[in-house]
């Protein structure tokens, strides 16, 4: 055998073979082609990754009758590099750096002059008049000093601030990327041989890369100007990567775990209960430490990234169901109000999307506590009882928008506005093709390798890849409206997803007949789930509000004390301004909720009062029923109303009421609250 042989290698030089970037980190898959001498063999490969997890480095290769016999992994920082020939503006800073560098030396010579004068003086010399004098000339002059000194610091400061500002935007992609390079691996190599022709492969992960979904939902319209029963799904990936090195015509796979997120099985535990109320000051208050997003048992294997998406899942609610007393009026407990506030919509609107709105119940406070509350439907104070025996008049705050006004139609009918749909059936030659990714699913994750290869740089931006343009979901489309908070109606779908694989939480783009929509987020929408979407605003449907409260009437209640009560309505109006009929509307309002001694019965739809489940409905017209909201589980504790209109044919107008009555001690104040 001959001595050893060194190799050096610079990986910039080498491209990278495969990328697996995962939701927070990447796996780097390298090969580089080198020639062995016989014996022992020292390679050194530079300007490798600085941010490479270094207990995940693995190293193979391919060669005859070679043995690996050690390898190192070193990462030393390395400060910026910048180019030799600086900018004119960096020369002209540098320059006035100096230049005020010089002052503050003055400055800095004129303070020890003071001082040196200052310890020259003796009482054996100067009279006590004069040096009286003396030093208030010093601590003015001393000031003075100390005042510039500080402004002069603070300038070059400023100018080194613009100096490295200057600098970073001179720097080419290379030199930003430069100091992110600072890995050294280090491997020795035994040939038994000279090999002219062996491989040397390392594998690692590094930080700095991500991947989260991003969706676009295209939804199409038939021939009669009604959405299809179904919307394609564009599922991509936006990639970001800030490892210092580019991933230039490489081999893409995206998997959706996160090795540095693996959770260990902690040891088998106890349970014990110790003196003492729960928190909530009831006995029990058993701990739900784990499981809080509501997860399927099919989900626990991702819970690492689902815990990571929390915020966007889509919570899982079971029914409940309470008991009602046949024959008595519903008495609403209390709760607490949920609003989503929107933006005054004026007509022509494209600005931010109008997103579904919340149900939000309405709840009775005592006016003490709210000294200012808001009138139904308005903002001025309103006062929901009077003094005794005085007559409250009926007063009516109606909205209404008209069909002429807001922004264009999106979705749903014949009179689509927008721009004109492209078919791509009709584009011959011109349409392009999407490369769908192959997708491979394992019990604790799926992953997608990316047709052909990618090109993604480090620190540049945001890349998106498409993982499948092929799925199709069915869809069930309806209107939605809920005037009291605002006076418009909007189309929804609830879309299910019907694949094999969880829909990740993220966001997502909507279209309908390849006119934009507006954006969401899409929550974890696992399989067999489904989630709900707005389409938008349809102005070609009116919508009308309007509330009246009765007069005042005073219950004398033998033995009890009197009490008095108000009967309050809402009524609300749709009507269908298009030429073609709409087959379901969602109209949603609220029965106020209270606390004692707030009572609060409903009148109408009076049956509605004895329904304890969200799956029961009351008939209240032809093809319109009422029920308790199936948007929450409890609602028919917030008092959450909602009608289902069936069939509103072209130019039908119809109308729902909501009635209840407020019950008070008399004299006692109280107000209406959202």
């Amino acid at each position: 055998m001959t001595g050893s042989t060194t190799i050096c290698i610079d990986a910039n030089e080498f491209p990278v073979s495969s990328v697996v970037v995962f939701r927070t980190q990447a796996e780097v898959a390298r090969s580089f082609p080198i020639e062995l001498q016989a014996g022992n063999n020292d390679i050194e490969i530079k300007g490798l990754p600085s941010a490479i997890q270094q207990d995940s480095l693995r190293i193979q290769g391919v060669g005859k009758d070679v043995t690996l016999l050690d390898h190192a992994i070193s990462s030393t920082p390395t400060p910026y590099q910048f180019s030799s020939n600086e900018p004119v503006k960096v020369k002209e800073l540098r320059a006035t750096k100096k230049a005020a560098e010089a002052e503050l030396k003055i400055l800095t010579a004129q303070a020890d002059v003071l001082l040196g004068y200052s310890n020259s003086m003796t009482a054996e010399h100067v009279k006590p008049e004069a040096f009286m004098e003396y030093l208030a000339v010093f601590g003015q002059a001393g000031v003075q000093n100390v005042d510039a000194v500080k402004q002069k610091e603070k300038e070059i400061e400023e100018i080194d601030a613009q100096i490295k500002k200057e600098l970073e935007a001179s720097r080419t992609s290379s030199e930003r990327n430069e100091h992110l390079r600072s890995t050294i691996i280090s491997v020795v190599l035994n040939s038994e041989t000279e090999l002219k022709a062996a491989e040397l492969r390392i594998t690692y992960v590094v930080n700095g890369a991500s991947w989260t979904p991003a969706y676009e939902i295209r939804a199409t319209t038939d021939t009669n100007g009604q959405l299809n029963k179904t919307v394609a799904l564009h599922y991509k990936a936006a990639i970001t990567q800030s490892t210092g090195e580019d991933w230039k015509n490489t081999k893409l796979t995206l998997n959706t775990t996160s090795p540095a997120l693996a959770r260990a099985i902690l040891p088998h535990s106890g349970l014990k209960i110790q003196p003492g109320a729960a928190p909530n000051g009831q006995n029990g208050g058993f701990p739900d430490r784990f499981n809080k997003g509501g997860l399927a048992a099919h989900q626990m294997n991702m819970l690492p990234q689902l815990q990571q998406q929390q915020q966007f899942q889509q919570q899982r609610q079971m029914q409940q169901q309470s008991q009602a007393v046949p024959g008595q009026h519903i008495v609403m407990p209390p709760q607490q109000p949920v609003l989503t506030t929107y933006p005054s919509i004026q007509p022509g609107y494209t600005g931010q999307p109008l997103q579904p709105q919340q149900h939000a119940p309405i709840v009775l406070v005592p006016h003490q506590q709210q000294a200012q509350a808001g009138s139904f439907g308005s903002t001025a104070p309103y006062a929901g009882v009077v003094p005794s025996g005085v007559p409250l008049p009926g007063s009516v705050f109606v909205t209404s928008m008209a069909a002429s006004d807001g922004p264009p139609v999106i979705g749903g009918y014949s009179e689509l506005a927008g721009a004109p749909s492209v078919d791509p059936a009709t584009m011959g030659d011109a349409a392009f093709n999407y490369a769908d990714a192959v997708a491979e699913s394992t019990a604790v994750s799926a992953t997608y390798k990316i047709e052909g290869k990618a090109t993604i740089f480090s620190g540049i931006a945001t890349h998106k890849v498409v993982i499948s343009t092929s799925t199709v979901l069915p869809i069930e489309v309806y209107v939605v409206t809920m005037p009291r908070v605002q006076p418009w109606a909007g189309l929804q779908a609830k879309i299910n997803n019907t694949t094999t694989e969880p829909l990740l939480a993220g966001p997502a783009s909507i279209f309908n007949d390849d006119s934009y929509v507006s954006s969401t987020q899409m929550p974890l929408v696992s399989p067999g789930d489904s989630f709900i979407c707005s389409l938008g605003m349809d102005n070609k449907i009116t919508v009308s509000f309007a509330h009246k409260d009765g007069n005042v009437v005073i219950n004398n209640i033998p033995f009890a004390g009197n009490t008095e009560s108000v009967l309050s309505t809402n009524t609300i109006k749709v009507k269908n301004n298009r030429n073609v009929p709409i087959s379901r509307l969602i109209v949603r309002d609220a029965v106020p909720v209270g606390q004692d001694p707030v009572k609060v019965l409903l009148k109408t739809p009076a049956e509605l009062a004895t329904v304890a489940s969200v799956d029961a409905t009351v008939k209240v017209a032809e093809g319109a029923v009422a029920r308790w909201s199936k948007e929450k589980a409890n609602s028919r504790e917030e008092g959450l109303v909602e009608w289902v209109l069936d069939d509103i044919k072209s130019g039908e107008e119809k109308k729902v009421e909501l009635a209840w009555s407020v019950e008070v001690p008399q004299g006692f104040k109280w107000s209406y609250t959202f």
